[in-house]
């Protein structure tokens, strides 16, 4: 592969997971972003309890995953030789928060009116 383009991006995952569950994935991330912007623009913005709650679980997630996803490659953190390794693992942990503050956000800010 010489270039990185979002259709080898998307073939990558599509062999990864395999079609159906790639595009089970996409609906479910479509519309957990669909409920957070209908949350954030219901609640007139980003506050409250479920922020605070999505905020928490986010932290403590995004974490696990900084914790987790070496073994989950069969490394170990001595394996993380470069700085790209470790700016991978950080990644990983940035957009694991971002997900599930979006996804916890998106839940609780509907069922909520406070």
């Amino acid at each position: 592969m010489k270039e990185i383009t979002l259709s080898n991006l998307w073939a990558i995952l599509e062999e990864l997971m395999g079609s159906p569950m790639l595009w089970a994935a996409v609906v479910i991330i479509g519309v957990l972003v669909l409920l957070f912007v209908v949350a954030v623009s219901r609640r007139h913005g980003f506050r409250g309890k479920p922020a605070a709650i999505g905020i928490r679980a986010g932290l403590v997630v995004g974490i696990a995953i900084m914790v987790i996803a070496p073994f989950l490659t069969q490394a170990t953190f001595h394996n993380f030789f470069g700085s790209l390794d470790w700016l991978a693992l950080v990644v990983a942990g940035i957009l694991s928060f971002v997900g599930t503050v979006v996804a916890v956000y998106g839940i609780l800010g509907l069922t909520s009116r406070a």
